[in-house]
């Protein structure tokens, strides 16, 4: 959609009289670019703007971390790709993935009956006020959105009877390594 909103925003510049484009287009490019660099206050997918880079580099620790392991590893997409296409350049060879839907408890624990060796634990969102933790807020996500909270790394590991052996963070984001 965002090309179609560009172009809008390029008719829009057009209709305005010509000493006002200039500063109409200059204002707009360092608001596209700070869009780029500043994050917002609320939470968002960080695939928006340039947090992905962190995301993808938090990505490869893990990946490297889960190849040194042996067993089925359990994640969620995006990770459960990078795991399994070693094309994607994050491993050098296919690892065999349980693909989870989210990390939240009822996906949790249909891992209980048959336990992976390993699960790589993120939050795919970026919330960093904590606004989907506040008590006011929750019940309406919940109606409204069908939120419900993903469980930690901790929390997984104790449903899991496993532990936390490796955490990585990186401008607020948190991929962990859960392990028996």
């Amino acid at each position: 959609i965002l090309p179609i909103v560009y172009a809008a925003f390029a008719l829009s510049i057009r209709a305005l009289p010509g000493g006002f484009r200039p500063a109409a287009l200059v204002s707009m490019l360092a608001c596209l670019v700070a869009a780029s660099f500043i994050n917002p206050p609320y939470p968002f997918p960080f695939e928006n703007d340039l947090e992905f880079v962190s995301f993808v580099h938090l990505e490869q620790h893990a990946a490297s971390a889960a190849e040194q392991q042996s067993g089925v590893i359990a994640t969620a997409f995006p990770m459960s790709n990078a795991l399994r296409r070693p094309e994607y350049g994050f491993v050098t060879r296919r690892l065999r993935v349980r693909e989870m839907r989210d990390f939240r408890r009822e996906d949790v624990q249909r891992l209980r009956a048959n336990p992976p060796a390993d699960v790589i634990v993120f939050d795919p969102a970026y919330d960093p006020y904590g606004l989907f933790a506040l008590p006011a807020i929750r019940p309406f996500l919940a109606r409204y959105y069908g939120y419900e909270p993903r469980m930690s790394a901790n929390e997984i590991a104790a449903a899991l009877s496993m532990r936390v052996v490796r955490q990585w963070k990186e401008r607020g984001l948190t991929f962990s390594l859960v392990s028996r």
